[in-house]
């Protein structure tokens, strides 16, 4: 199964919490250039980044944003070099070279980008639900690290659980009409996905 669409989905949550550490120091440093480039970086790449963007739904659509993966990877490598400590820099890239390989896997496949683009009604019907099953994962994260070590595992297990759950009801919303069993399946790995992610970081 092509998760390609899915970490385009759940990437910008870690991305963007990462790439929001503290950098006033290295902006001092290096003369860091204004919040909103980092913004713009992130939304040219990842769909769930801004309220306004969707998933590609036409094969012209879909080749326009692949067009613009080489540019983008290059402005968060600058932002992230000039504007961030190294662990946070780090962290940021790394997750970001992922969804770049795997978009680009993606956009050259022909057969890949038909799967895209087929499920990409279904992405769309319920983005706002993933983003708000998103954000409320994001601040379990948040409050995890503020937790005892031993306490962290618990709390994420649980929390990770409600996320699926999350998910699930997004699904049931929308109703197999605008996601069929087809697009239910290409998603199906979200929270998988996500965890997977968050652990390389």
């Amino acid at each position: 199964m092509n998760k390609t669409l899915i970490f385009v989905v759940i990437a910008i949550g870690l991305c963007q919490s990462v790439s929001s550490a503290p950098q006033t120091a290295a902006k001092a440093e290096k003369k860091c250039p204004n919040e909103s480039v980092r913004e713009t970086c992130l939304s040219s790449l990842f769909i769930i980044a801004s309220p306004d963007k969707t998933f590609p739904n036409t094969t012209e659509r879909l080749v326009e944003f692949c067009g613009k993966i080489k540019e983008t990877d290059k402005c968060i490598k600058d932002y992230t070099t000039r504007c961030m400590d190294p662990m946070g820099r780090r962290a940021t890239q790394v997750a970001v070279a992922g969804i770049s390989r795997l978009l680009k896997r993606m956009c050259r496949s022909s057969e890949r980008r038909k799967e895209f683009v087929k499920n990409a009604g279904c992405g769309n019907a319920m983005i706002g639900d993933m983003r708000s099953c998103l954000n409320d994962y994001k601040m379990a994260l948040y409050g995890a690290e503020k937790a005892e070590v031993k306490q962290r595992m618990p709390i994420l297990c649980c929390k990770f659980h409600d996320f699926r759950g999350c998910v699930r009801k997004g699904f049931d919303k929308v109703g197999e009409t605008v996601c069929p069993d087809s697009s239910r399946q290409y998603f199906a790995h979200i929270a998988d996905a996500f965890q997977s992610l968050h652990k390389l970081n």
